[in-house]
């Protein structure tokens, strides 16, 4: 719960939101709200019994109502009066007439109200509540019209026509049908007439889940249901069919597997040059991985999500088989789960959806780590906290789809936990890292040790082959990236820039370029030729658990203990691309600019002069036209017309200019000149649209220097008037028209020094 307070606006196609006021509610917690009509009042129920209605524009109380006994919970405001129902912790309905703060109790619940709506045209009120019964009032008498039994407590309701579903049942009701969602993930839909259920759904999956909430998504004409934690689920408006599931708070991210496509993982396998875990771009379904003995399989870019249950403990690790069937899930049950993955979103039930079609036995421990064949599905390598290394042959049955495994080796591979295992993408070695500092190579065929690399100083979390050259990637938490020879089992190169320890290590763009993840929060990008560090980003807050390759190692998604999933694409050939265009267009200009110059356009070359970013051809323009005007220089009116010919961006960049001319003597004319007709002509609000937030900073780059060349020509008048004064005494005058020619000259301030 919260004290804050914040009023967003959102663009109308929900690309952006901008933040327009926050402040803190004065009066506890603020536990409901809700928006007039008009959309120009909220009220907001709160934890001290007190009930605000603030106007939304001009950000101040309009009413301060007091008498609810506890929380302030439902909150509803009438349709067609200035009224507002709330209910509290006394378990009656107050309705408040907003003219001249009365109100009118509605009595007949025996528990707490959950929730209040009105019927259209606000002649009757109905609520719900935690004594399982829903009550219509009539608004006019305040007496209670009809009291339907719920069963289950209902959390929330809506009120829509029947006439709009399709479901027969609803469709049978005159008028309104009232939807209620509430215990045990119940969603169900009741006469408000004659106090009949018409419909009811609850699925074995959410039967566990309490539905909090539910909405009508007016644009999109679907129903949207929050359950308790805080997953949207969406409805189909008309038939009431389940069409999509959000989540909304995972929890630590700790291992994310994209998924392949039967068929495009055939067609992947073939591919010499793609990655090993990279999926093509035809796949989008992502196994999700949090502290959690559920894992969730996430469809993008639609976030439609499906939730898996069946390991007693939090799932640590998964892979995808090559074929595209399985997922194997990791566990800190001791097992290994196998999941046929062909359909997950093809069925209502999420239960069948997923099916566990085998189970890994065998670990002592917590199972880490666990790995398909890259070419074949059948091979599957886990590892765990009891330091094993074990390889497994999973033989499906085609008539019933249940998987087989079949230990086929096992091996004591470490002295302390194994955090990763690794298959090559030739199937034919296998490597492992541990905490014990150091990744060991073993053979697929024997399950013998064929070397060790040794050479970090803190435990390995992760180890990948390369998909195009005999080499392994390690990731540890020294700190370091290393990349070493599974023929010489040495270290080939040293990547260091994280400045934690590295959780995670994937090739990308065919084995060209290394992604990272670090305790940091940072995502580094590194190229592998040249070792350096091509990109550093920061979108994660806290520890980046997880990283994957994605469409052939083209992209990447990565998780944290943020709870946030980034998805990454290479923009490397759209940026060439993008700097060809901007390096012709800047050619074209300046061939323009060269041309304008020539033919006497200055006012146009400066425009394109400032686009371009040349400070020194933007001066001597500038310099040119004030010089050449009629007035005496610096030319004010001159300065006013070039400042105020220039669109806003343009016209920040000569002000910027002019601050960096004002540091030298020689340029502060110009510079003077620029500022001064800026300060004479525009007010203060529009010098902050034009310059934003870099006005304050403009200024204080501005004043120091002009306040040393005010000195300086302080010192120079001063020494022009000694100089008349002597000549005077002597008896020498200066011709008349030689102040003229002094005017022209138009010294600098270095010149007079």
């Amino acid at each position: 719960m919260s004290t804050q307070v914040r009023i967003w606006e959102i663009a109308s196609d929900f690309s952006s939101s901008t933040l327009l006021r926050s402040f803190k509610y004065p009066h506890g917690f603020v536990l409901s709200m809700d928006c007039d009509s008009t959309g120009t009042l909220v009220a907001m129920g709160s934890s001290t019994g007190k009930l605000l209605v603030l106007d939304i524009d001009g950000g101040f109380v309009t009413h301060n109502l007091r008498g609810h006994t506890g929380l302030v919970t439902p909150v509803r405001f009438h349709p067609s009066k200035p009224a507002v129902a709330a209910a509290s912790a006394d378990n009656n309905i107050w309705l408040w007439d907003l003219n001249d703060n009365s109100h009118t109790v509605f009595a007949n619940h025996m528990g707490t109200i959950t929730d209040v709506v009105f019927t259209p045209k606000g002649t009757k009120l109905i609520s719900a509540g935690r004594d399982n019964i829903i009550t219509v009032f009539d608004v006019a008498s305040l007496v209670p019209l009809i009291t339907i039994p719920t069963i289950k407590t209902i959390d929330s309701l809506l009120l829509l026509p029947a006439e709009t579903f399709s479901v027969e049942a609803i469709r049978a009701v005159k008028g309104f049908v009232v939807l209620g969602a509430g215990e045990a993930g119940r969603l169900a839909a009741w006469d408000p007439e004659t106090g009949v259920p018409v419909w009811s759904e609850a699925t074995d999956e959410l039967k566990s889940l309490r539905f909090t909430n539910i909405f009508h998504a007016t644009k999109s004409e679907q129903l949207v249901v929050v359950n308790e934690e805080q997953e949207l689920l969406v409805y189909d408006r008309a038939n009431l069919a389940l069409r999509n599931r959000v989540i909304g708070n995972r929890g630590d991210v700790i291992d994310l597997v994209p998924l392949h496509s039967p068929a495009a993982a055939a067609a992947a396998t073939t591919d010499a040059g793609a990655a090993p875990g990279a999926i093509p771009a035809t796949a989008a379904t992502i196994a999700v991985m949090t502290n959690s003995e559920r894992f969730e399989l996430l469809q993008l870019p639609s976030l439609n999500a499906v939730s898996v249950r069946g390991h007693g403990d939090v799932v640590l690790s998964a892979a995808a088989s090559c074929d595209g069937r399985l997922l194997a899930t990791a566990s800190k049950d001791h097992t290994v789960r196998l999941w046929n993955v062909t359909d997950p979103f093809g069925h209502k039930d999420e239960s069948s959806a997923v099916p566990c079609v085998g189970i890994c036995e065998g670990h002592a421990e917590s199972v880490t780590g666990v790995a398909f064949g890259w070419r074949t599905p059948s091979l599957l390598a886990s590892v765990g906290s009891d330091t094993m290394l074990k390889l497994w042959d999973i033989h499906i049955d085609e008539e019933t789809g249940k998987a087989t495994p079949k230990a086929r080796g096992t091996t004591k591979a470490h002295n302390k936990d194994i955090n990763s295992v690794s298959v090559a993408p030739n199937d034919k070695l296998i490597a492992t890292a541990s905490q014990d500092k150091t990744v060991k190579i073993w053979s697929v065929e024997t399950l013998n040790l064929t070397g060790t690399l040794l050479g970090h100083k803190r435990g390995v979390w992760s180890a990948q082959f390369s998909p195009v050259d005999q080499v392994v990637l390690t990731a540890s938490g020294d700190g370091t990236v290393r990349i070493w020879s599974v023929t010489t089992f040495t270290c080939l190169k040293m990547l260091e820039g994280h400045g934690n320890s590295v959780l995670k290590a994937v090739f990308v763009s065919r084995g060209m370029q290394i992604l990272s993840a670090g305790a940091d929060g940072l995502v580094k990008l590194w190229t592998v030729k040249t070792s350096e560090c091509v990109g550093t980003f920061d979108k994660h807050t806290d520890k980046v658990w997880a990283l994957a390759a994605l469409n052939d190692g083209d992209g990447a998604i990565t998780g944290g203990a943020d709870s946030v999933i980034n998805v990454w694409e290479d923009t490397t050939e759209q940026q060439a691309i993008r700097k060809k265009e901007e390096e012709d267009q800047r050619i074209i200009k300046e061939q323009q600019l060269q041309n304008l110059l020539a033919n006497g356009h200055h006012e146009k070359a400066l425009q394109i002069a400032l686009e371009l970013n040349h400070r020194q051809h933007a001066y001597e323009i500038v310099q040119h036209l004030l010089a050449t005007s009629p007035e005496p220089y610096p030319a004010p009116s001159a300065a006013w017309r070039l400042v105020s010919s220039l669109s806003d961006e343009n016209a920040a960049r000569l002000l910027c200019f002019a601050r960096d001319w004002n540091a030298a003597a020689r340029k502060c004319a110009a510079a003077q000149a620029v500022a001064a007709a800026a300060l004479r002509h525009y007010d203060v609000e529009r010098l902050k649209q034009i310059m934003g937030a870099g006005l304050p900073k403009l200024v204080e780059a501005f004043l120091p220097y002009t306040e040393r060349h005010c000195k300086q020509l302080e010192r120079l008048t001063q020494s022009a008037a000694f100089i008349d004064y002597t000549l005077g005494c002597m008896g020498v005058s200066l011709p008349e028209a030689q102040p003229a020619t002094v005017l022209a000259a138009k010294p600098s301030l270095e010149d007079a020094e």
